[in-house]
């Protein structure tokens, strides 16, 4: 008995654990009903073998503890979310491996048995072990605050160090003060010039090949005095949701092919040298709690700002929808892109919001409209000279969007310069600015030229408004790191049904988005050339597993229950080939080796009765022992004592041994049936 609870317990702990690893690596939704239980049955076979190595050698036992614990590390160091079940069985597995081998080294009398020992202290261990598994865990995980705060002030300390030690040798100063490093900032100002600084800030991973450039976004503005932008909206409406939803909904009522327009993503964001509450998103998001990592987010001004400041190694995940912008046919649906009905925006919303996030409905989305028209379209007066230019842009152009983008090619015809020089002091609104920046200066930076283009939206009745945030260029790559150099400014104007679409007025600046074929297309084309070599639809979408099942990822009781039915049936079939194989070896012995594989058979039967000979003990000795414990009609001992020390077989003594081994099954059977099941073999 002893013996297979001690199996049962390092079976089930490799199936459990084996199956919870592989449960959260594959996409259940990318693979068929037939194919996801293939693999589970295959999962639980294979955590069979695991589980029977395991009971059979201390060193795989050892060496399964140290790989989970360093799997585990590694995920901690690299944010690699993982199922807590899988951590309780690991550390269960531990646990027992560490009271084995203590047992081992442990000089004891009496009951020296290890494995009895394990099998009586796994009841405690599970027990700690449920205790855990049902014991809530926190919405994020421990942040080693203490640990990061040593490390930021060592480095700053360093750092400084070596910011006077190079002062000092090179006899330079700190320069025009209004001279500021490139990276993310908080403030609108706009300043006389920029100095580059490729010190990371962020990684972004899990981007999409179809993407070759992402806008992160961390803080937005809506009023300018002419040389700064600040942020006078204080809503705390959950307006990025609400844009998401309105934009799909839009979609929806536009065209029965919505993947032609949007497709929805995942993305991860580490911050490496960066101490700020702002989240940094893709326009199009779904906020939520878990993917944040947070217990409360906030919304300000269309701003997700996170209750407390993250820092290096901190990180969080979104959801979020990438338009097909460079592809014609989204240009087409802007054009035409209208308010969303109610029942289209309630069925969007109810597939969106999972996690039923208040102040979504579709009378707080007629609200926002209301709210951002009021807030987001205070225009200057122009002076006739950028009437004028307006005008020119706009002629003959009723359709709002083909507006921008008109007024998006126009002022990428003036220059990039990342030291344009001071705004001189007549500058005194944004009227004063734009006449400087379009007439005399016609130079600077992402500032300079998102700022004209949200105030000559702005006065042709769009609301618009400035952000800062990240440029994130990925080439067709799936993990980037983003410095502080591609920190970015760019306007978004709002269209009722859209919502909120960046513009990328600045000169210079890749303007290029993300692109795939459209359905029509890709029947259409198969074979044929195209100018970009992104692959088609589904490979969008193979970055959900990374994030989405990390963090969302539930183990039903089935998925457990299959394998290990599993790995019983393949076990009973195995010993039943097993059974076959010995039966047909068996009758090929010779008659003296069939009677000492009979004793050696019997002799086991008896182990499983509760009745093992012991060290020392006689055949003849144990022989009575049996008789007194009521096993009388038994011979074998004496036929067996014989062969051992004369060397010859007695004559029917294969068929006494046989006529023995079927009554000990019986008396087996009798006294445990659980037991009994080992006798197929025999």
């Amino acid at each position: 008995m002893t013996n297979l609870l001690y199996k049962l317990v390092y079976i089930l702990t490799s199936t459990i654990g084996i199956i919870t690893l592989f449960l959260s690596k594959i996409d259940i939704e990318k693979i068929s009903i037939t194919g996801f239980i293939i693999q589970l049955l295959f999962a639980g076979v294979i955590s069979f073998f695991v589980g029977e190595l395991l009971c059979l050698s201390r060193v795989c036992r050892i060496i399964a503890g140290i790989s989970a614990t360093i799997w585990m590390i590694i995920c901690l160091v690299y944010g690699y979310p993982i199922e807590k079940l899988f951590v309780v069985v690991t550390f269960f597995l531990i646990l027992l491996t560490v009271t084995e081998e203590i047992q081992i080294r442990w000089k004891k009398q009496g009951q020296v048995d290890r494995k009895g020992h394990v099998v009586y202290i796994a009841p405690f261990i599970i027990i700690i072990a449920v205790i855990v598994l049902l014991a809530p865990a926190p919405d994020e995980p421990y942040d080693w605050t203490f640990a990061k705060k040593i490390y930021s002030v060592v480095a700053d300390a360093v750092e400084g160090i070596i910011d006077n030690i190079s002062e000092l040798f090179s006899g330079e100063s700190d320069g025009n003060p209004a001279e500021t490093t490139i990276g993310f900032s908080e403030r609108g100002d706009i300043l006389d010039s920029l100095s580059g600084d490729d010190k990371t800030a962020i990684t972004v991973s899990g981007l999409s090949p179809v993407v070759d450039q992402i806008r992160l976004s961390g803080q937005t503005f809506n009023n300018f005095d002419g040389k700064s932008w600040s942020n006078n909206d204080k809503s705390n409406a959950r307006a990025t949701l609400i844009d998401t939803i309105s934009m799909c909904a839009s979609i929806n009522d536009f065209t029965e092919k919505s993947n032609d327009y949007v497709r929805k993503s995942y993305i991860k964001i580490n911050y490496e040298n960066i101490n700020t509450n702002h989240v940094f998103a893709p326009s199009k998001s779904i906020p939520d709690n878990n993917f944040l990592r947070t217990k409360e987010y906030t919304e300000e001004g269309g701003n997700i700002i996170l209750s407390e400041k993250k820092s290096t190694n901190s990180f969080y995940a979104l959801s979020y929808f990438i338009l097909n912008k460079d592809n014609p046919i989204l240009d087409e649906y802007m054009k035409n892109s209208k308010r969303t009905t109610e029942k289209s925006y309630d069925d969007t919303e109810k597939r969106l919001n999972t996690i039923k996030q208040t102040g979504c409905t579709y009378n707080d989305y007629l609200s926002y409209i209301d709210y951002v028209k009021n807030n987001y379209t205070s225009a200057p007066t122009l002076s006739p000279k950028v009437r004028a230019y307006s005008d020119e842009i706009f002629k003959g152009e009723n359709n709002d969007y083909k507006k921008m983008k008109k007024l998006e090619t126009a002022l990428r015809k003036l220059t990039y310069d990342l030291s344009p020089g001071p705004l001189p002091e007549k500058i005194g609104d944004a009227s004063d600015f734009l006449d400087y920046f379009l007439f005399e200066s016609k130079k600077g930076f992402c500032t300079h030229f998102a700022t004209a283009f949200v105030l000559l939206a702005r006065a042709e009745g769009l609301p618009a408004r400035y952000v800062q945030g990240y440029m994130v260029n990925s080439d067709g790559k799936t993990s980037v790191s983003v410095k502080n150099s591609n920190a970015h400014a760019w306007p978004e104007v709002y269209f009722e049904g859209m919502g909120w679409i960046a513009f990328e007025p600045t000169a210079t600046i890749n303007s290029g988005h993300s692109y795939w074929k459209t359905e029509t297309e890709s029947i259409a084309n198969t074979n044929s050339a195209e100018t970009r070599t992104y692959n088609t639809s589904d490979i969008l979408t193979k970055k959900a597993a990374n994030i989405n099942f990390f963090s969302h990822f539930k183990i039903e009781w089935y998925m457990i229950a299959i394998p290990v039915i599993a790995g019983l049936i393949f076990i009973i079939l195995a010993l039943i080939i097993i059974h076959l194989v010995s039966a047909s070896r068996f009758r090929k012995m010779s008659y003296e080796k069939k009677f000492s594989t009979l004793c050696r058979q019997n002799l086991r039967i008896l182990k499983l009765c509760g009745l093992e000979i012991k060290t020392g003990e006689t055949l003849r000795e144990y022989s009575l022992r049996l008789q007194e414990n009521g096993i009388e009609d038994i011979s074998f001992p004496e036929d067996y004592e014989r062969y051992l020390y004369r060397g010859d077989v007695a004559t029917g003594a294969v068929n006494r041994a046989n006529t023995d081994k079927n009554n000990l099954k019986t008396i087996l059977k009798k006294k445990n049936r659980l037991r009994a099941l080992f006798l197929i073999q025999l």
